[in-house]
């Protein structure tokens, strides 16, 4: 080879090596925009079934606020908020079908009109079309009764009582059902009306999740109704609802839900209940408050009264004490003044002992010569 075709060998290969290089940087840079907010590694069949796909289509159970509510012709609420999330993970959009009840958001599912009916009870899942996701949310099933009914703590106290139920949710009515066999179902079609029978004494009581109870109490019954009780001491997982003939979009959606922080969730959550809170005073939580400073009052007076007591008998006891000291310094002080009158009389006596032995001798003295006179006279 000669030197000028070695030069131009050289010179294209520099030039393809450059536009190698060039290629790989443009399809890198392209790669990284086109998935920079994917957050989930998706299998060869994962992302298949995505590519045959335009939109995941998806249905709410049409309650209203907190859970979900329309504002300018969009969703809001806690659960469009976690979908939003979890759409955040997957590279396809979500397409929301409107629908008007619970029922035939379930009837959609069945169809498969629908991919996703959000959201179901992990376990036990009632609708055998649907497989449930991985975890989304928890929450509990509350009982909404008149705010001057007392609380109950046995299951026969709603025995033969009235509870009302939304029409369809079947979940719901079985696992309060499960716990109070006894009580007399009534149905509704929404939460609202649920409440306004509550309100209006011609149902004891409604049963719902947590979530809408709060929300709607305080923001509509704020000094009418209360929670009564939660039915499940446990809290109750909720997931998303995928048909069973797709595995593939089950499996996309738990790799996206186990992306989700469990912070933002909580937030949403947390953002929902301030929001409610400020609608209105939560006299509940000032009842709960006051009864805490009532029982610390009562235990602070009957501890003071106990201290006291105490106290009293202390003193009882000091004066007792300082009483038995004095008597004792008295009975000290008249013996000390015993002994030293029997010390003088023991003394005096001693004296006259001594003046005595002193006059016999005398008389002895003077007796002999006394004697000796007699006799001579």
């Amino acid at each position: 080879m000669s030197p000028s075709h070695f030069s131009n060998y050289n010179h294209n290969s520099d030039k393809i090596t450059t536009m190698t290089f060039k290629q790989i940087f443009l399809l890198s840079i392209f790669t990284l925009f086109s998935y920079a907010d994917v957050q989930v590694l998706l299998s060869k069949d994962e992302t298949n079934y995505l590519k045959n796909k335009k939109e995941i289509n998806i249905c709410f159970s049409p309650k209203g606020l907190p859970l979900l509510g329309y504002k300018d012709g969009q969703n809001i609420g806690i659960l469009p908020e976690i979908m939003s999330l979890v759409e955040k993970e997957i590279p396809l959009p979500f397409r929301y079908v409107p629908v008007r009840t619970w029922k035939e958001c379930i009837e959609l599912s069945k169809e498969k009109k629908v991919d996703i009916a959000a959201m179901i009870i992990t376990s036990p899942n009632k609708h055998l079309h649907l497989m449930p996701s991985n975890k989304v949310l928890d929450g509990f099933i509350g009982i909404a009764t008149k705010i001057n009914e007392p609380f109950f703590n046995e299951l026969h106290n709603l025995d033969g009582k009235k509870v009302a139920f939304i029409r369809g949710q079947v979940s719901v009515q079985q696992l309060v059902k499960y716990k109070f066999p006894d009580i007399d179902i009534v149905l509704v079609d929404s939460i609202d009306d649920g409440l306004k029978l509550v309100a209006k004494g011609k149902v004891y009581g409604y049963a719902d999740e947590t979530y809408s109870l709060a929300y709607n109490i305080l923001n509509l019954y704020n000094n009418e109704l209360k929670i009564m009780n939660r039915v499940n001491e446990r809290p109750i997982s909720a997931s998303i609802g995928v048909h069973k003939d797709k595995i593939e979009l089950l499996s996309i959606i738990n790799k996206a839900v186990d992306a989700v922080d469990e912070k933002k969730i909580r937030d949403i959550i947390h953002s929902w209940i301030s929001v409610r809170v400020e609608n209105g005073f939560d006299y509940t939580f000032l009842m709960q408050i006051a009864s805490f400073l009532l029982v610390v009052l009562l235990v602070s007076l009957y501890w003071v009264k106990k201290l006291l007591k105490e106290v009293g008998k202390r003193k009882e006891v000091e004066y007792e004490l300082q009483k038995f000291n004095n008597n004792l310094e008295k009975e000290i002080s008249l013996k000390i003044q015993e002994i030293h009158y029997k010390d003088a009389m023991l003394l005096e006596k001693t004296k006259l002992a001594a003046m005595g032995e002193m006059i016999g001798s005398i008389a002895h003295q003077w007796r002999r010569p006394l004697s000796t006179l007699h006799i001579n006279v």
